[in-house]
Formats: C-alpha cells, structure tokens, sequence
C-alpha cells in the first residue's frame, strides 16, 4: 500500500510535467493544427481522464478507477507509438521523445513495472 501511494504520488507529478509540455507544444504557432495539435488535445483528453483518477478514489468502486486508468493507459500505448509517425512539428517529436524517455528510466527505476499499472493496480495490458 505504502508502494502504490509513493507509485501515485510520483505518477501525478509525471502527469503534470507531461502536461505542462503538452500545454507549451499547442501554444506554439509553429506546431501545426492538422494532426499535431489534434493528437495533443486528444492527449490531454485522455489526461484528464487519469487525473480524475485521484478524486474518484472516494468514491467511485474500484473496478471503476481500475477501468478509467485501463483505458487511459491503453490510450497512451497507442498515442506513444503512433506519435512519433505522425507528428510533424520538431517540438511535438521532442515532446514524444521526452515521454519516451521518462517512460524508460521510471519503468527501470520501478524494476520494469509499469506505473500506471502499479497505480491501478491491475491492467489488461
């Protein structure tokens, strides 16, 4: 328990560095709106979805945080994947090569577990 609370705590904080870039690449007039912008606001979408993960603990079922955080997790699987590919701005590719990189050094830091997993606390993936 005590695990998943420093796991929750340190994914808020990633959420909202990510954000804060996320924010920052659509307020540039240099990153276009077809495509880039679109899949930053759908980012953020998804973001918000996460972030209310931490109000519906109290009371929302678990099964309903769980599949909140499941779709949302999906969602950033796919989007980081796909980023890359179809992005088309330099600062909407160094933001996804940010998050690439963040991704990697926590899931080594967290012994290969994923945190959005560790914080659910289940996953399909």
């Amino acid at each position: 328990a005590a695990g998943r609370m420093a796991a929750s705590g340190v994914l808020a904080l990633l959420l909202a560095l990510v954000i804060a870039g996320e924010l920052t690449v659509l307020s540039l007039r240099s990153v276009p709106w077809v495509i880039d912008k679109v899949f930053w606001l759908t980012c953020l979408a998804f973001q918000l979805g996460m972030a209310a993960f931490w109000p519906l603990q109290r009371c929302a079922p678990p099964r309903c945080r769980s599949l909140l955080m499941d779709v949302c997790h999906w969602a950033f699987v796919v989007m980081s994947f796909a980023g890359p590919v179809l992005l088309r701005a330099p600062a909407s590719v160094a933001v996804v090569a940010g998050v690439a990189l963040l991704t990697v050094v926590v899931r080594m830091i967290m012994d290969n577990t994923c945190i959005i997993t560790e914080v659910a606390d289940t996953s399909s993936l």
